[in-house]
């Protein structure tokens, strides 16, 4: 049985430590959370402004049909001459190039957000597109301390130099004499037995 007494602060220093090191393991495993939060809400909100520009280019692709429609009745009756009649209808086509680029976009996104919430496979969900703005009444000097002071890769650093100088201390303490009690827990008995030995 051996008790320290005394190690020169090296049991103390390295629990200290210990408890750092574990608050620097939470504090990396806030930031990946937290990364992940940024990397799920740009991917959501990338497909809800895909979404978005697919409708309004669905609804300019109706609208220029019906004018593409109405310049060849125009043109057949010789109302707008071919030169106009190609201009609307090369709107037509710049409308429907636009949607089909905007289809793309819309799927390459929808891709994104199902990578980062870690989808094996096609998954059908919707988006809610229906955004309010919300105004932040904050000024860039207030955002700047809130990230400083929030910053997990910050608080990590500091963290990481009390540990450092709690090695040195712990380094430093084995140059001191250690006192440790020893103590010996043991059971033990005799017996005396008489034998007879023949001759």
């Amino acid at each position: 049985l051996k008790q320290p007494l005394f190690h020169g602060g090296e049991i103390m220093f390295s629990f200290q430590q210990a408890a750092v090191n574990l608050k620097i393991a939470e504090e990396n495993y806030n930031k990946i959370k937290s990364d992940l939060m940024v990397e799920v809400g740009k991917a959501y909100y990338g497909l809800c402004k895909s979404e978005l520009a697919l409708e309004a280019f669905k609804n300019t692709e109706i609208e220029f049909k019906s004018f593409y429609e109405f310049s060849k009745k125009a043109l057949d009756k010789e109302i707008i001459s071919k030169l106009e009649a190609l201009n609307i209808e090369s709107l037509y086509n710049q409308a429907g190039f636009q949607k089909m680029e905007s289809e793309s976009e819309f799927d390459l996104a929808r891709l994104t957000l199902e990578q980062k919430m870690n989808l094996t496979g096609p998954v059908d969900f919707d988006v809610n597109t229906d955004l309010k703005e919300v105004k932040l009444d904050l000024d860039v000097n207030e955002c700047m301390k809130l990230a400083f002071m929030n910053r997990s890769e910050i608080k990590i650093g500091l963290m990481t130099a009390d540990s450092s100088k709690l090695g040195k201390l712990i380094a430093q303490s084995k140059m001191w004499p250690r006192v440790d009690i020893s103590g010996k827990i043991s059971k033990s008995a005799e017996r005396y037995v008489q034998s007879s030995t023949a001759a």
